[in-house]
């Protein structure tokens, strides 16, 4: 009973504890909706460092508001900048339409048709093998500091159709079926005109 005691009351705190990181992101969305962008990144930063818990889709849900509450300060600034390299972080639950997103603000920063030849040339250097990029993808654009990382999501989407369509044009050659798959993808239709 003493240890059952125990476990609830350190389960309360825990929880306790979760409550106040959404508690700050709450705040800081109200500031934001009175364009007080400044006083609203302080509170979003001590929420990126608050605690959610044992929880890892809690931690992840917070993360997402988190970052998608910081673009909207970026917007309003006009700081793409700082935009793309918030979006370029590594999250490794990323979902497939966060990778648009991200290459939008690329698109926003950078020229459309610069990024599509870099990231052709980069594309066209891949082979197929049984372990392609199952981790991640990276591609060192020589306009950006930092490699541009596609989000786990995407790239397991990417593998599973490549693997399909191997199965299905036999005659294919695996590499042209993984670069064709890679174009196929919705971040990289965004460079399409």
């Amino acid at each position: 009973m003493k240890y059952l005691l125990v476990i609830s009351f350190l389960s309360f705190l825990v929880s306790s504890f979760a409550q106040g990181g959404f508690r700050l992101i709450r705040k800081a969305e109200n500031k934001i909706g009175r364009g007080q962008y400044e006083r609203a990144m302080k509170l979003l930063e001590k929420a990126d460092s608050a605690s959610y818990g044992f929880c890892g889709n809690a931690w992840i849900d917070a993360h997402e508001t988190i970052i998608l509450n910081k673009l909207k300060i970026y917007d309003a600034a006009n700081d793409q900048a700082s935009a793309v390299t918030l979006l370029n972080q590594i999250v490794i639950l990323w979902k497939p339409n966060q990778d648009s997103l991200k290459m939008a603000y690329f698109i926003r920063l950078f020229d459309k048709e610069i990024i599509r030849h870099e990231l052709d040339s980069v594309i066209n250097t891949y082979t197929y093998d049984n372990h392609f990029f199952e981790q991640e993808l990276l591609v060192q654009f020589t306009f950006f500091e930092e490699p541009y990382r596609l989000s786990s999501s995407s790239i397991f989407r990417i593998v599973e159709q490549v693997n399909r369509k191997i199965h299905q044009e036999t005659k294919a050659s695996k590499n042209e079926i993984l670069r064709r798959v890679i174009r196929e993808q919705p971040f990289y239709l965004l460079l399409i005109d």
